[in-house]
């Protein structure tokens, strides 16, 4: 296993590597930041059309129901980890 802190000079060369990406704002933050999980998820419902009452759903996320943002998170985890590898 490698000592974080003995690597100092390839941190930063893997940062100037990421700096040359399209999206190297979104890689920064993945690595910092933990990524998105999908999973299951409480979503609001109507009832009925034309009512204002709404119940719980439980919807699974999936790469495909999720927002632009969240897609953007994951692709930007997964260039990621290409880098690191």
């Amino acid at each position: 296993m490698l000592a974080p802190g003995n690597y100092v000079q390839w941190k930063s060369r893997i940062k100037r590597y990421i700096n040359t990406k399209p999206n190297h704002e979104l890689i920064h933050y993945c690595l910092k930041n933990p990524p998105y999980e999908l999973g299951w998820k409480d979503k609001e419902v109507l009832t009925s059309e034309g009512s204002l009452i709404t119940t719980a759903e439980r919807v699974h996320e999936t790469y495909k129901n999720v927002s632009q943002e969240i897609r953007d998170q994951l692709n930007a985890k997964a260039e990621a980890v290409q880098i690191i590898l």
